[in-house]
């Protein structure tokens, strides 16, 4: 509610026809894909974390959703910290360190950054040579 609300003040005229927070668990998910493709947005933003929020768009496509999607990791909760700019010291923002700041700034992300330096590069090179 947060970030809704400091995404109006900063975008006026943005109309946002509904939002919830990224925990769906069991039925919720069912029921938040079924209600997104009946409201048929042109936009969706989704910030579940990494993964959650890929495989949530891919099941919303497959369901129908005809939309743009976009997936926003942290965003959604740096807005709703004071905003994207108060979120960030200028130097790392200027010098594009927002994912080393995040990784010392937020321990949650460390696991995954690691992870994900490893897992990427080996299941795209996999992918890209079954083609």
């Amino acid at each position: 509610e947060v970030a809704v609300t400091e995404l109006k003040k900063r975008f006026h005229g943005l109309n946002i026809i509904g939002f919830r927070n990224g925990y769906l668990t069991g039925p919720e998910i069912s029921e938040s894909i079924e209600s997104i493709s009946d409201s048929s947005p042109d936009y969706l933003i989704c910030g579940m974390g990494i993964i959650k929020q890929e495989e949530f768009i891919l099941a919303l496509k497959e369901n129908g959703f005809n939309g743009v999607s976009f997936t926003c990791g942290g965003f959604l909760h740096q807005i709703a910290s004071g905003g994207y700019e108060a979120y960030y010291p200028k130097y790392i923002d200027k010098l594009n360190l927002r994912f080393a700041y995040r990784f010392f700034k937020e321990p949650h992300t460390r696991k995954r950054y690691l992870v994900s330096v490893i897992k990427f590069p080996i299941i795209f090179s996999i992918n890209y040579l079954r083609k």
